[in-house]
C-alpha cells in the first residue's frame, strides 16, 4: 500500500523548511496529492528518493581536506631560544587579543618556525538546533487552518516550551518526532474542540 506524509513530515524527512517545501511544490520540483480537506499529502518513496539525490550531491560537493603543513626538521645540536613577543593588533587580532582563527608562529633564533594553534572556541550546536526548528514546525503545520487565531497562538506558546532538547533527544528519528508533535497539538486543542461541541448542541 503506498504510503503518504503530510507536508511538515516530509518537511522533516528532507531537512528543509515547510514553506521551503510548499515552493517547491509550486515550482513542480516535487509532486503532491490534495485531500478532501485542501491538505497536501506527498508519496514516501518520492521523498525518500529526492532525500537520497540531496545527500548524494551533498558528499559530491564537499571540498577536499586542505594538506597538512610540512614542516622542516629542526638540526640537531643547536641550542633553542624562543623569542617572547607581547601581542599587537593586527588583521588576525582584536584589541590585543589572538581572534578564533588566528594560528600563532613562534621563531627561534636557529631559523625555525613551528605552528602554536590558538586553542579553538566552542561553537554552538547549530545542527541540534535546526533540527528542533524542524520538529516545531512539523507541528506548526499540523494545526488546522479553521482554528481561531487565539486557539492557535496557545499550540505555538506551547509548541515553544514543548520541543526541546531534553523531550527530543538526537536518537530520536524524525518520523517518531513528528508524531509526537502532532499528538501534543491535538492535545492542546482537546478544550477548543469540547468547546465547539457544546457551541453546536446549543445551535
Amino acid at each position: 500500500m503506498r504510503r503518504t506524509l503530510t507536508i511538515g513530515q516530509a518537511a522533516a524527512r528532507l531537512g528543509i523548511e515547510v514553506d521551503t517545501l510548499r515552493r517547491l511544490e509550486r515550482d513542480g520540483a516535487i509532486r503532491a496529492e490534495r485531500t478532501q480537506g485542501g491538505h497536501r499529502r506527498f508519496d514516501e518513496a518520492q521523498v525518500a528518493q529526492i532525500a537520497r539525490d540531496r545527500n548524494r550531491r551533498r558528499r559530491t560537493n564537499v571540498a577536499p581536506p586542505s594538506p597538512t603543513p610540512r614542516l622542516r626538521p629542526r638540526p640537531v645540536g643547536l641550542p633553542v631560544t624562543r623569542v617572547s613577543t607581547p601581542p599587537r593588533a593586527t588583521p588576525n587580532t582584536v584589541a590585543g587579543h589572538p581572534r578564533e582563527d588566528d594560528d600563532r608562529v613562534c621563531i627561534d633564533f636557529d631559523g625555525d618556525t613551528s605552528y602554536n594553534p590558538a586553542p579553538q572556541l566552542a561553537k554552538p550546536d547549530t545542527f541540534d538546533r535546526d533540527r528542533l526548528e524542524s520538529i516545531k514546525s512539523c507541528g506548526l503545520a499540523g494545526i488546522p487552518f479553521d482554528v481561531p487565531a487565539t486557539w492557535r497562538a496557545k499550540v505555538i506558546a506551547d509548541l515553544e516550551r514543548f520541543v526541546s532538547p531534553a523531550q527530543f533527544p538526537k536518537h530520536v528519528s524524525h518520523l517518531e518526532a513528528s508524531n509526537l508533535v502532532s499528538a501534543r497539538v491535538e492535545e492542546v486543542l482537546v478544550p477548543y474542540r469540547e468547546q465547539e461541541a457544546r457551541e453546536r448542541r446549543r445551535s
